[in-house]
């Protein structure tokens, strides 16, 4: 299992990301230096782009009945703002492949102060749009706790699928349902239990690609994705 560990570099006293293997297996040289946009001075470290986040985030708009109804029919409405996000925050891990950053909260929030948290590092509850962005981010960031928030908000009724539900990043959920093969094993409701949740790879795998719904108001953990501009 491949797995991205925070190190310390003695000679310029920065932060790096570097992937370890605790099964044996090879090395990894994703490598990532803080404060830099993946293009750090330590050997090894990977050059970014960043990521496509304009062309895929704010595209489908939420329905009009979309709340979380445990939290005063509260609704996600916060839009990133372009040429912030030069680099990754504090704390968080790049994937340079992606040019994302991800950032694990270990402490309990409800979804929508999760979120919230979240918007304040110009990001967003983590959004898988492929099955190998799931199986990278609960691999290497499900590190505390075992049930956490995805960035799946309400649905078009009462459905199982990926495709029938609305996302905090307002995506095309009918191309992240193509590429994701996950499916709600209860369904996403309009308001009622309007948020899924999964597990990781730390806890229980046959939760990865199963989604369980939960109301909005209880606490569990996140992941923020903050997408890296374009350069």
């Amino acid at each position: 299992r491949v797995r991205e560990a925070v190190v310390s570099t003695q000679s310029t006293g920065k932060k790096t990301t570097k992937s370890t293997s605790s099964s044996g297996g090879s090395f990894c040289t994703d490598t990532y230096t803080y404060g830099t946009n993946g293009a750090g001075a330590a050997a090894g470290d990977e050059n970014t782009a960043g990521t496509d986040w304009q062309k895929r985030y704010y595209k489908v708009q939420l329905h009009g009945n979309c709340r979380a109804r445990h939290l005063g029919g509260w609704k996600p409405t916060y839009k990133v703002k372009a040429g912030q996000n030069n680099s990754c925050p504090k704390g968080a891990v790049l994937w340079a492949k992606r040019g994302t950053c991800y950032y694990e909260h270990p402490h309990d929030k409800n979804y929508r102060d999760a979120e919230q948290h979240c918007n304040s590092m110009n990001g967003h509850l983590f959004v898988p749009n492929d099955a190998h962005e799931m199986i990278w981010v609960t691999q290497n960031m499900y590190n505390h706790g075992d049930w956490h928030w995805l960035g799946f908000f309400c649905s078009n009724g009462n459905s199982h699928e990926v495709r029938d539900s609305r996302t905090v990043t307002r995506e095309d959920t009918r191309k992240i349902h193509e590429k994701l093969n996950a499916r709600g094993a209860h369904p996403i409701h309009h308001d009622n239990q309007a948020c899924w949740m999964n597990q990781g790879y730390n806890r229980d795998r046959n939760w990865i690609f199963r989604f369980h719904h939960q109301h909005c108001h209880e606490g569990r953990r996140y992941v923020c994705e903050i997408p890296l501009d374009p350069q």
